[in-house]
């Protein structure tokens, strides 16, 4: 088996099929090259989307950015009620949302030595069965919410690697519904990230 490797802001994602573009060599340099990036991921989004007027903003979500990596989210100001997706800039690609072949090849480029809480960013935004949600990094992520798992004999838990890094355990909130899943992710030899959903709290009332 191979080892699962490994800014926050609530989020929705948008589910669409795995979408990847080939960049220009000038497009991945310095910064008019961002300016170039952005503009390129704004293009797809709004293509993707369907996104009629407005502007397009492309926010970098920089503690996520990795070596060769970076990655971004997008909304449209004339859309306020559709929910903001995400890219990535693997390489010389840009990658929308997909399945677990997507999250695989973005972990195994851009994951190096990167932590269990980056890992989890990562499967919540692009792989398509989890769709989205927000990543319970510590106790002060969701006050109160530590409390309520004790009450209901649940232990809570940080995003954590097993000790041979070949699985992914992390608690998920969807702030729509107000409940917390538990979130299994394990990856096989050359194989797709796999998710498990288990819900652990329904919502508080």
């Amino acid at each position: 088996m191979r080892q699962f490797n490994s800014g926050q802001r609530p989020w929705k994602l948008v589910v669409r099929p795995l979408v990847a573009w080939t960049l220009s060599c000038g497009a991945i340099l310095g910064a008019p090259a961002d300016k170039n990036i952005r503009q390129r991921i704004a293009e797809i989004a709004q293509s993707a989307v369907g996104w009629k007027g407005g502007h397009t903003s492309v926010y970098e979500e920089e503690a996520l950015r990795r070596p060769a990596c970076s990655f971004y989210t997008v909304g449209n100001d004339a859309r306020l009620d559709t929910p903001l997706v995400n890219y990535a800039v693997v390489g010389d690609k840009i990658i929308g949302i997909g399945d677990g072949e997507t999250v695989a090849k973005i972990l195994d480029i851009c994951s190096h030595d990167a932590p269990a809480v980056w890992s989890a960013e990562i499967v919540t935004r692009y792989h398509r069965d989890l769709g989205g949600g927000v990543v319970i990094r510590d106790e002060a992520t969701k006050p109160g919410l530590p409390g309520r798992m004790s009450e209901a004999g649940l232990t809570f838990i940080p995003p954590t690697m097993d000790k041979n890094k070949l699985s992914l355990t992390f608690l998920l909130w969807d702030p729509g519904l107000n409940v917390v899943y538990r979130i299994h992710a394990t990856q096989h030899e050359n194989g797709p990230v796999r998710v498990e959903k288990t819900q652990v709290l329904p919502a508080a009332r």
